[in-house]
């Protein structure tokens, strides 16, 4: 429809308005803006957490985690026919700094372990493991659970979209802690 007016009156310029035309301009600018930000967070966080860490396993582990749990979101969000909006297209991001702390945290106790214990066999660095995660499961749970508890306290809101958020953030909270309690012991 633009491009026939455009040629009939190429004088004037026309732009779609309204709300459908809006949503569907601010969508698209969000999802180009999480394809140049998304990217510059892994990296500046990957330089942050070898910095920290001076180990590959630092880096590597909370992102695994943190990609794990925002698949799980994601897959959450489509299979309760959610829509990426306004609002919920933070997530992901939300995810990377929550699973990459949960993580944070393990490892930095791992490595304490390891400098205090000094394990030499598979047999050492398991029960070190399974020490850090006894240790840091609860910590991190509360923490997780009481964001959880904020983004869930969103369905009060009288907003749907802001509901919805709730809902589709304490999920991917409760995800990301799952994910790290699964998978950075066995990395």
């Amino acid at each position: 429809i633009l491009e026939a007016h455009a040629k009939r009156f190429p004088k004037f310029a026309f732009s779609l308005s309204g709300v459908p035309a809006s949503q569907e301009r601010i969508v698209t600018t969000l999802v180009q803006e999480q394809m140049f930000f998304i990217p510059l967070i892994f990296v500046l966080l990957s330089l942050f957490l070898y910095l920290i860490f001076r180990d590959f396993r630092g880096v590597f582990i909370p992102f695994v985690v943190t990609a794990v749990a925002s698949l799980w979101c994601i897959g959450w969000m489509t299979a309760l026919g959610h829509n990426i909006n306004i609002v919920n297209n933070s997530i992901i991001v939300l995810l990377v700094v929550i699973g990459v702390a949960d993580s944070m945290h393990i490892f930095s106790r791992y490595l304490e372990e390891c400098d205090s214990r000094r394990p030499k066999t598979n047999a050492d660095h398991q029960t070190v493991v399974a020490s850090c995660i006894s240790a840091m499961a609860i910590p991190c749970f509360l923490t997780t659970t009481t964001t959880a508890i904020g983004f869930f306290a969103a369905v009060s809101a009288k907003m749907e979209v802001i509901q919805t958020f709730g809902i589709e953030a304490a999920m991917g909270v409760l995800g990301a802690y799952m994910a790290t309690m699964c998978l950075t012991p066995t990395l």
